[in-house]
């Protein structure tokens, strides 16, 4: 198989199903769950197949005694809410860790039939888009999660740090930037193709999977309207007033919108800390970003979009690490796009496209750092191989590098 990779979720996956009857594996349209399903699971079905589905519903506990070498995935399950309290039922008699795998395109909790199944019955994991060591098949990054905590950065990670990146390296990033990484589109070399896959697709979210979580009698046009209006907020407060004047969609609409769309996977929410509150959001895929934004992105939102995109993933596949992702905001126009919170402390990230920090970047490092406490942050560049221990607490460091070591 020319396109596969291994995905870092395989190790967490493989850690969830030693202790829990159920295990979900979330994620957007086209991330690779079923692929990722027939690769681990001796018994597969789908609830795309009809017949399965009809089986299902008709006699759901049938079903699922129907079912043979375990664990046995099924495919889709958000599609057959009959199934859930069946599935309650089958597990509260047979507690063997490693029984069903359930995949969704739309995640369970957003639906109040399946939540009150399953709650405190399930273990789940989300699987990302493919990230850049996965697209190049290498290990997993772990420098993000070694350098968090760090209250001084030592001159001796200038040299350890510092040598030439592959070249290799810089030109996924810019590959990255036009495919994104969900392996059902980015593997397709025609742009005209893959344009029409990601249309298709939307389409398919939009009009099917967001009104399972909130049956919205908005027209499929006005909601392709406003994720298109979404994207030119990207990283920036979602100002509701601005996209009501802009789409027609009410702010109560839009707050029901925005819950459901980050529960189909199209959008991930980031609360905004410091001087004034609200919610910023990042695409949950670089390409689809793209294709949804009516104006050309400005290369550092597409930069800053990348960084996230593949930063967040040693935290997410990290088995056991409670961690929260947020933006800072102060007066007057101090903005650390995203930082990550976990129990060593606070992490800034700042991407420039400068080659080094001006006086506002190191104003904003200084700021969010007069904040937190244990804090550090990380100044991103891009085609400057440099690594510079700026000041104790703030480290210069190539984002080719970040996303990358292991």
């Amino acid at each position: 198989m020319a396109h596969f990779r291994r995905r870092h979720a395989l190790d967490t996956y493989h850690s969830l199903l030693k202790f829990s009857p159920l295990v979900g594996i979330f994620g957007h349209r086209q991330v690779g769950k079923t692929t990722f399903l027939e690769q681990v699971c001796p018994t597969y079905r789908s609830f795309d197949d009809h017949k399965v589905l009809d089986q299902a519903n008709s006699e759901p506990a049938k079903f699922l005694r129907s079912l043979g070498k375990k664990p046995a995935a099924i495919d889709e399950s958000q599609m057959c809410p009959n199934l859930f309290p069946a599935l309650k039922e089958y597990v509260r008699k047979n507690k063997r860790p490693g029984q069903f795998v359930l995949s969704g395109s739309v995640r369970f909790y957003s639906r109040k039939a399946i939540r009150e199944s399953l709650t405190g019955r399930i273990a789940t994991v989300d699987l990302l888009p493919m990230d850049l060591t996965e697209l190049s098949d290498t290990a997993r990054a772990l420098l993000p999660l070694q350098l968090i905590g760090k209250t001084t950065f030592n001159p001796e990670w200038e040299s350890e740090l510092s040598t030439p990146t592959q070249k290799v390296r810089e030109k996924l990033i810019t590959q990255y930037y036009q495919q994104g990484g969900l392996p059902g589109i980015c593997f397709l070399r025609n742009d005209r193709i893959r344009s029409e896959r990601v249309r298709e697709q939307l389409q398919l979210m939009l009009d099917r999977d967001l009104r399972l979580v909130y049956p919205s009698t908005v027209p499929f046009t006005q909601l392709l309207s406003y994720v298109s209006q979404l994207t030119t907020m990207e990283g920036q407060p979602v100002h509701s007033t601005v996209l009501r004047q802009r789409t027609g969609i009410s702010e109560v609409t839009q707050k029901r919108l925005l819950f459901a769309l980050e529960n189909i996977f199209l959008i991930r929410q980031i609360p905004i800390e410091g001087d004034r509150n609200g919610i910023s959001i990042y695409f949950e895929d670089q390409a689809e970003s793209l294709s949804l934004s009516e104006e050309n992105s400005d290369p550092l939102t597409q930069f800053e979009g990348a960084i996230y995109r593949n930063f967040r993933t040693p935290f997410f596949y990290e088995m056991g690490l409670d961690f929260r992702f947020f933006q800072y905001r102060a007066k007057p126009d101090i903005r650390i796009p995203f930082a990550v919170r976990t129990k060593k402390g606070c992490l800034g990230i700042l991407p420039i496209l400068e080659g080094s920090p001006n006086r506002k970047h190191l104003r904003m490092a200084h700021t969010f750092l007069q904040r937190y406490s244990p804090a550090s942050i990380l100044i991103l560049t891009r085609g400057h191989r440099e690594t510079r221990v700026v000041e104790p607490r703030i480290l210069q460091i190539p984002a080719e590098r970040l996303l990358f070591e292991s």
